[in-house]
């Protein structure tokens, strides 16, 4: 009896486990689709792009940094200077030597495709970079990115930061 009896509780157990772990994957599908992670192909593709970018940032790999970049680089607005200005892989590349710790991501990433080579990703820029003299600067940007899809790879075109606003 013993024997069946413990055969019985172990089935219980198997049985509630995989019904666990069926609703936690239900869950985790609903929530991701609600919050807006990407489902179509291309926009996986540019989710990736602004993810890898970053962590190459991160990672001050100028190499992996460049797949990113058209040979002009990109323009961005920045609250934190005056007007647009155009930044290329050389001056990431001075700021990858200069010893500038970065750690730097994206949260509550969103992707919307214009095209299927064109796209804009929005979300916060959040995180923290260290100077040389180990100066700590925290911040919290609302972002949005224009992506462009040129020979197979998705290029950053235009990034524009922004504070926001107290409501």
């Amino acid at each position: 009896m013993s024997i069946n009896l413990l055969n019985g509780f172990l089935s219980l157990i198997c049985y509630t486990v995989s019904r666990f772990i069926f609703s936690t994957v239900v869950i985790w599908s609903i929530t991701l689709t609600a919050i807006g992670a990407p489902t179509n192909p291309e926009a996986v593709e540019v989710s990736n792009a602004v993810n890898d970018l970053y962590l190459a940032l991160n990672e001050r790999d100028a190499t992996a940094f460049s797949q990113y970049l058209m040979p002009q680089g990109f323009t961005e607005f920045n609250p934190d200077w005056p007007g647009m200005r155009r930044l290329n892989l050389d001056k990431f590349k001075s700021i990858f030597e200069s010893g500038t710790q970065i750690n730097l991501r994206v949260a509550e990433l969103q992707i919307q495709m214009i095209s299927t080579e064109n796209a804009v990703a929005t979300g916060y820029r959040v995180g923290t970079i260290t100077d040389t003299t180990g100066a700590t600067v925290t911040s919290r940007l609302a972002l949005s990115m224009i992506w462009t899809k040129r020979q197979g790879h998705w290029k950053l075109q235009h990034v524009h930061l922004s504070e926001e606003k107290e409501n």
